[in-house]
């Protein structure tokens, strides 16, 4: 009896723990893409075709450094009995893609068909919804068999005083066929807010986002939607760009970018939604005596100690690409020539069969 009591509170704790974890990180690999699709394996979403979930690319994520041009979908298999992300192109879909999957409460998530009256707006009309304009949204297309190759966002209608949502491409919805999965803000374990892009946190093709949750913590978790305000705002406009999150660790914040490098507008609005839980010690950390580099700053080579046998080591520039990667051996102590990289500030990412630890380096 004492062991039947004992199994049952450690199964009522790791039920627990998983569902503090209201967004998860998923790596597309070889092993979960089917075609243009890449299968969701997570115990809140297997089996459960009533989901509500919403996902976004996220660049820097689990090493993937990997673009993410397409428009993306989601769907339930009832042969897999699994989630899937889509490519709505039907264009294969790449190894090493990085998301973020935001799973929602089911009291704050609907699904909704476009109706009849469907043009490149559509009215979320549910009596679950809060319709106060305040309320934090976000939406994508799941699919029941069609595919839908438009990005969407979401906005507010005054008149009706209903949410919407609408195509960024301002190409019509299908009537009675388009699927929108519709969410709002709600769970307590989730904070959600509205950024603002401006001249002063949107220098280039990325938008920082000032937040405690998210400011020094390379290893939060976040997904967004742009949120369009009505004519007579500065910030009505349609933006039709594919968009990642991204972590700069030069800035210590996390931003969202265009997957094409092209300048952020300064008028744009993004909802955004963080799991609070601190997964800081869980992917990636900082040095803390746990690697050395010497020289530092240096010319030639360097040679990086850390107290961990060493699987990796990557040369990360300011603009967040990996300019020099090196497969090392489990040695704990490795030189290596930076003959060949240009005068400038890297983040070095050493990855050890434990962790992964992050050092600035300066180059001369």
């Amino acid at each position: 009896m004492k062991y039947f009591f004992t199994l049952l509170i450690c199964l009522l704790c790791t039920k627990s723990l998983l569902a503090l974890e209201r967004i998860f990180i998923h790596k597309t690999s070889v092993d979960n893409i089917q075609d243009f699709k890449t299968i969701l394996d997570h115990p809140d979403l297997n089996y459960n075709p009533d989901a509500n979930i919403f996902v976004s690319h996220c660049w820097s994520c689990l090493n993937a450094n990997q673009a993410n041009l397409n428009t993306n979908g989601v769907y339930f298999s009832e042969d897999l009995q699994r989630w899937l992300i889509y490519n709505a192109d039907q264009s294969p879909m790449p190894t090493d893609v990085s998301f973020f999957v935001y799973l929602s409460s089911g009291n704050y998530g609907t699904v909704r068909t476009c109706d009849s009256n469907a043009n490149f707006f559509n009215i979320i009309d549910d009596p679950w919804i809060d319709n106060s304009e305040n309320k934090i949204t976000a939406a994508i297309h799941v699919s029941s068999g069609e595919l839908f190759p438009h990005r969407i966002g979401v906005t507010y209608d005054y008149i009706n005083n209903r949410h919407q949502v609408y195509t960024e491409n301002q190409q019509n919805f299908q009537a009675h066929q388009t699927r929108i999965m519709f969410m709002t803000d709600g769970p307590e374990d989730v904070t959600a807010f509205r950024h603002y892009t401006n001249s002063g946190n949107t220098p280039n093709d990325i938008t920082f986002i000032d937040h405690p949750l998210l400011n020094n913590k390379p290893n939060a978790r976040f997904v967004f939607t742009h949120y369009k305000l009505n004519y007579e705002s500065p910030h009505y406009q349609y933006y039709n760009k594919a968009l990642t999150a991204f972590y700069s660790p030069f800035q210590n914040k996390w931003g969202i970018a265009t997957e094409d490098f092209s300048q952020m507008p300064h008028d744009l609005i993004f909802n955004v939604f963080v799991d609070e839980k601190d997964y800081m010690n869980t992917e990636e950390i900082i040095a803390e005596n746990k690697i050395s580099i010497s020289p530092n700053p240096a010319t030639q080579f360097v040679r990086i100690d850390s107290k961990e046998p060493t699987q990796k080591i990557s040369f990360i520039n300011i603009a967040g690409q990996i300019v020099k990667e090196v497969d090392v051996n489990d040695k704990l102590s490795n030189k290596i020539s930076i003959s060949d990289l240009p005068k400038g500030t890297y983040i070095v990412r050493v990855q050890t069969n434990r962790n992964l630890y992050t050092e600035k380096l300066l180059v001369n």
